[in-house]
């Protein structure tokens, strides 16, 4: 299966956060799936932490590596159909999450309940 991760969901695996459920990390570390990561959530995760919102491991990269994510790119189709997405939800870099996801035919690892609002196949941290 092809997913592609929310910001939180790789912030709480990298950390082994409790808050991530026992079902989403087996799909994480199961080989037979496919793991993304959005270069917007990682924008987002500089913009944090520049703000002293939040706390990120300082090789992001090398850790998508260890952990055999991809790093996906923002492509202009992503752009376009951001733009044409409902308003059901207001940050940027959700929506752009939700628009890769559909562009690339991924699953949307998540917490936020809200994502299941939009065409696009979510797996929700509950």
């Amino acid at each position: 299966m092809k997913v592609l991760l929310d910001t939180n969901i790789l912030i709480w695996w990298l950390a082994d956060s409790p808050r991530l459920k026992p079902k989403i990390k087996k799909l994480l570390i199961s080989s037979d799936n496919q793991l993304s990561f959005s270069v917007s959530s990682a924008w987002e995760m500089s913009i944090k932490k520049s703000l002293k919102k939040l706390e990120t491991p300082s090789d992001l990269e090398l850790q998508l590596e260890r952990n055999k994510i991809d790093l996906l790119p923002i492509t202009m189709e992503s752009c376009r159909m951001a733009e044409t997405l409902a308003h059901h939800h207001g940050d940027p870099f959700d929506r752009m999450l939700i628009a890769q996801a559909m562009e690339n035919k991924l699953r949307l690892v998540t917490a936020n309940k809200v994502f299941e609002k939009y065409k696009v196949k979510v797996i929700l941290n509950e």
